[in-house]
């Protein structure tokens, strides 16, 4: 798949996301809350997507977003991460967020993906899976994001582990 299909694709899936407009609609009170306000309150995705992003810093303040601000805001790293694709420490916190679909604690905001949803997040590892397996460097992540795209394209409740 061409990286412009795969994109059109994230954009299509997540249109209906709207931007948080409180600070409640985009992170629940609680500790690190204020992180997530600090980083994201008031930010477009172009905001976020033109900005340096740095994977071990705002990744983790996706695990504390509300879901509605997930679908939001994660079209915009998907995007940072086909755009940087040898980018492996985004890859590493991104993955290990998406891989928090399923297992013993998931994280709702993934779960609750529609179908057109789950389909562009597979495309998307699909595409980096293809790129990384001739990669010098990113091949050691080819097969985890293989897995990540069956996961997403998994139908039921008995998913394939990444």
């Amino acid at each position: 798949m061409k990286r412009d299909d795969v994109i059109h694709g994230i954009d299509l899936a997540f249109k209906d996301a709207a931007i948080p407009r409180t600070e409640e609609e985009l992170a629940p009170p609680g500790i690190e809350a204020r992180y997530v306000i600090d980083h994201f309150f008031g930010k477009t995705r172009n905001d976020v997507e033109s900005q340096p992003f740095l994977g071990s810093l705002y990744m983790e303040d996706f695990s504390y977003m509300t879901d509605a601000a997930v679908r939001y805001y994660l079209p915009a790293v998907l995007r940072i991460m086909l755009a940087n694709s040898t980018d492996f420490e985004l890859w590493i916190h991104l993955h290990g967020f998406l891989r928090r679909r399923e297992g013993d604690c998931p994280a709702p905001a993934l779960t609750a993906l529609s179908v057109a949803q789950r389909k562009a997040i597979a495309d998307w590892a699909d595409t980096l899976s293809q790129e990384w397996a001739s990669s010098k460097w990113m091949s050691q992540f080819s097969k985890k994001a293989a897995r990540l795209a069956r996961t997403y394209r998994s139908v039921g409740t008995s998913l394939p582990s990444t």
